[in-house]
């Protein structure tokens, strides 16, 4: 684990299994998900996970989520994604990404703040 430079928000990027995180929240929360995996408690867990952003006339960018990954449901055998995503910031651009993502994939970006 390396430490890095901070970047304009006072966030310090941390390198971790390969991974270079945003900010050291997102770093601990890695380290929080991965003992969940561990523990089975969650599965298919994906870092820093890249979708489309489209309008009806096409694509119009990207939105990246920091996990991606699915949790038991309350009942019986199914499993539920979520997404989520560490924030010190909210920038109008972050704000408006994220509602255009749960619009169109129809679901909840779990927001992690200190």
């Amino acid at each position: 684990m390396s430490y890095n430079k901070r970047n304009k928000y006072s966030a310090v990027k941390v390198k971790d299994d390969g991974i270079t995180f945003d900010s050291k929240l997102e770093h601990k929360r890695y380290r929080e998900l991965k003992l969940l995996r561990s523990a089975g408690k969650i599965r298919n867990l994906r870092v820093h996970v890249r979708h489309e952003l489209d309008t009806p006339s096409g694509p119009i960018g990207k939105y990246e989520v920091d996990f991606q990954y699915e949790e038991p449901a309350c009942k019986g055998s199914a499993w539920n994604e979520v997404f989520e995503d560490c924030k010190g910031v909210m920038t109008p651009l972050s704000k408006w990404k994220i509602k255009h993502f749960e619009s169109q994939y129809f679901c909840i970006v779990n927001i992690i703040r200190k």
